[in-house]
């Protein structure tokens, strides 16, 4: 996983020969733990139907087609988060949750600075002037 030629630099590089048995697992448990996260998120979602989540979360925080949104979302977190755990197309659906993760993010914080739940106050959205 690392570029040819380099190497990690350990904290303790005595500890090298314990460190290198484990990094293989470590992703694989990374992947597993991160994907199991995600499909519960997303398994909610199912359970409660696109049409309620449309209309209870996506619509309310400003993402419209609302219902579009809503399967994406439901749709990356069940069989994505699958196959994340699985480890297929591992960086495709990698990066499409980072994508939709920050596109709710962002929308999520837009969202509560303008019905003033900032509380900085230091919000530089458009509403907040």
């Amino acid at each position: 996983m690392e570029p040819a030629g380099e190497e990690t630099r350990l904290l303790w590089p005595a500890l090298r020969g314990f460190y290198d048995p484990f990094f293989d697992v470590a992703y694989a448990l990374m992947r597993i733990v991160i994907g199991y996260i995600l499909l519960m998120h997303g398994w909610t979602k199912v359970g409660a139907g696109a049409g309620a989540i449309a209309s209870n979360v996506m619509a309310k925080n400003g993402l419209e087609p609302a219902i579009a949104f809503a399967y994406a979302a439901m749709f990356l977190e069940t069989v994505g988060a699958i196959c994340i755990i699985l480890g297929l197309f591992t960086r495709f659906f990698a990066a499409a949750l980072a994508i939709g993760m920050a596109i709710g993010g962002r929308v999520n914080a837009f969202a509560r600075c303008c019905a003033g739940v900032c509380r900085r106050r230091q919000c530089r959205s458009p509403c907040s002037r």
